[in-house]
């Protein structure tokens, strides 16, 4: 997978500008792209014959929207905004790896449906 790092530093540089945290094994060609305040990340690992590349949502998504509204900011719009710029950086990835030659699975619904739910379950508490 030597071949993917030039992609890897790419990707991860791209996700740096947008304020992202990324984490890059070279040996694995693996890369974690961490946001700075919510439970959300992109994972870009060597999968079979090419890349996946997916978006994944941490436990404490819940915890998150209670203090945005404890902040007297709108979840829904804010979380919005932080998934539009992951998914720009997963569009990002997934073209990068492709022209590089590799098969790209990408899984993003998953997440951004983990996202909505948990903003509607807990707007509907309040």
């Amino acid at each position: 997978m030597a071949s993917s790092s030039k992609s890897i530093k790419a990707i991860a540089e791209y996700a740096a500008r947008f304020g992202l945290k990324p984490e890059v094994d070279e040996e694995s060609g693996r890369v974690v792209i961490k946001h700075q305040e919510y439970p959300l990340e992109i994972v870009v690992e060597p999968s079979g014959e090419g890349y996946r590349v997916e978006m994944r949502v941490g436990d404490e998504l819940e915890e998150s929207i209670s203090e945005l509204l404890e902040d007297n900011v709108d979840p829904r719009s804010e979380l919005e905004d932080v998934i539009e710029t992951m998914v720009m950086v997963v569009d990002y990835s997934v073209r990068k790896l492709k022209e590089e030659g590799f098969k790209v699975e990408r899984d993003t619904r998953n997440a951004i449906l983990d996202v909505y739910d948990a903003l509607e379950s807990f707007l509907e508490e309040e």
